[in-house]
């Protein structure tokens, strides 16, 4: 089956989606670096930290483990196979990639975490790749 990159991405909020009132954005930049002014679409109160792989592996996994407000989340398994989807389509790596491939390729690259005023539960994650910026933002506030 091949998916959407798009779809990839956003495999971690299945059921922040599907269970409550979640939303969520991808956006792929053509650039090489990370600027603040890119998550303007966001609104003015945007927090920028810079994140090592491990830590954007697990804010992936916790969003697919406990779910938005409304939902129960996804079984551990399921869980790793979400985020594991997820960081293939950040990555831009086909979804059959061995965990070590993509553990090899995702602590190679530069990864932000962002938060965004005024929502009671949100994800918002940036990876610098080679020729682009992937932008990923969830966030559920019923």
């Amino acid at each position: 089956m091949k998916y959407d990159r798009s779809d990839l991405i956003k495999s971690v909020f299945g059921t922040w989606i599907e269970e409550s009132n979640g939303q969520v954005s991808v956006r792929i930049f053509g650039l090489q670096k990370v600027d603040i002014k890119m998550l303007s679409y966001l609104g003015e109160d945007v927090f920028l930290s810079k994140v090592d792989y491990k830590r954007a592996y697990q804010f992936l996994f916790d969003a697919a483990q406990k779910g938005g407000v409304y939902s129960d989340g996804s079984s551990d398994n399921s869980s790793r196979l979400k985020t594991m989807l997820s960081l293939c389509g950040i990555l831009g790596i086909d979804s059959k990639s061995s965990i070590e491939a993509i553990e090899r390729i995702g602590s190679k690259k530069e990864w932000f975490y962002f938060s965004v005023g005024g929502y009671i539960k949100q994800l918002g994650l940036v990876c610098v790749l080679e020729k682009e910026v992937v932008v990923l933002f969830g966030y559920d506030d019923d």
